[in-house]
């Protein structure tokens, strides 16, 4: 068994003294300064404000937050579901001792209250208060940005920086129209935004996989695009043929969407595209571009490198262990599901029989493939 899918038993830590940490809970509520005090101190799409309204999840929130001289440390927005807080700001940087003050204070202001559950974190929570089980479940591939695009074409593997230069001034001879540009939030066009998506279907049409946009995800991707977005677009003949949404919080990007026309194949359009938008955020300012999840090898020959994510459930004793058999069951089989599935695609990638026999099989499956995480 992975530790990571065990029951810890609490460790008996005892939280920093109240005099020199604040904690604040405003109960079905999240106060005026939070909404700019997440984007400062976490700079993560999926915990801003935006994010969770454009998602429909806004509602019925309470806050937490811990700070000291005035400083945020920690906010979380949390909802109360019977007998359990489920945190719903997610992939950010929690740490062990943010979890044990985060738990001390809902246990004691809660009494009802059995489970803490948080989702999708980069977290080091090994010894806790109380029994809590860590599961990955995720990971995000992160480019650090240089200062400045050369330094980036420049750290590039020599195969990929060759490709760029090559690709970039192939297209360019082969089509003079050939045009990018960044646009920010309100110069999108929602033309834009569905063209690209276009792109994106008939990409994964390509090969056999299923992704149809629901309105209410297409809604989503334009009211972000309107609030945060920062979307490359690649066109000639000034019809769109590659597209890259992404969203700017802080100094940091979360691209959604990178899709490219079949019909360019031969130029590597989609990964131009990419690597033009890394370059342009890069002038902008920025410091981070995240790739999300998927350990796609386009986004680690990118210079990605993968932070895991992690579900994070806390229970107030070992008998409320006992008392929520079923959440206890749920982590642990996300954790060994989880995996699984690594297992599985390492073995279909692999050059053995058993490795092309499955690559066979899922080239026959049929999935869906969402871009954005669920809530």
């Amino acid at each position: 068994m992975n530790p990571n899918d065990m029951l810890f038993e609490g460790a008996g830590i005892v939280p920093a003294p109240a005099s020199q940490i604040r904690i604040m809970i405003y109960e079905n509520a999240i106060p005026a300064f939070a909404e700019m005090a997440l984007e400062q101190l976490y700079q993560n799409l999926y915990s801003s404000l935006v994010y969770l309204r454009a998602s429909g999840l806004a509602g019925n929130l309470s806050t937490y937050v811990a700070s000291i001289n005035e400083q945020p440390l920690a906010i979380f927005l949390f909802r109360i579901q019977k007998r359990t807080v489920h945190v719903v700001n997610h992939v950010i940087p929690v740490a062990e001792a943010e979890v044990e003050r985060f738990s001390h204070s809902v246990f004691a202001r809660f009494p009802s209250i059995q489970v803490i559950a948080f989702q999708s974190l980069y977290t080091d929570a090994q010894v806790l208060s109380f029994p809590f089980q860590r599961c990955n479940v995720s990971e995000d591939i992160v480019l650090t940005l240089p200062s400045s695009p050369d330094s980036y074409l420049a750290s590039l593997g020599k195969n990929t920086r060759k490709n760029v230069k090559y690709y970039l001034n192939r297209v360019k001879r082969s089509f003079p129209s050939f045009q990018y540009q960044l646009l920010e939030r309100e110069q999108v066009t929602p033309a834009q935004v569905h063209d690209i998506l276009q792109l994106k279907t008939g990409r994964l049409a390509e090969r056999n996989i299923t992704s149809a946009f629901s309105a209410a995800e297409i809604a989503r991707t334009l009211q972000l695009v309107r609030d945060r977005g920062l979307v490359g677009i690649i066109s000639i003949d000034g019809k769109i043929c590659a597209g890259s949404i992404g969203y700017r919080i802080g100094t940091h990007v979360f691209g959604g969407v990178l899709a490219h026309d079949l019909e360019y194949d031969g130029y590597w359009i989609g990964m131009l595209c990419c690597f033009l938008t890394i370059c342009d955020s890069i002038t902008l300012g920025c410091k981070e571009y995240h790739f999300l999840w998927g350990r796609d090898e386009y986004k680690f020959r990118m210079l990605g490198e993968q932070r895991d994510l992690d579900d994070l459930t806390v229970y107030r004793s070992r008998i409320h262990c006992l008392r929520n058999p079923g959440t206890v069951y749920k982590a642990a089989v996300r954790g060994y599901s989880r995996r699984m599935r690594l297992w599985l695609n390492s073995a279909r990638k692999s050059e053995t029989v058993y490795g092309r026999l499955l690559a066979a099989v899922r080239r026959r499956q049929k999935t869906s493939a969402p871009d954005t995480p669920a809530g």
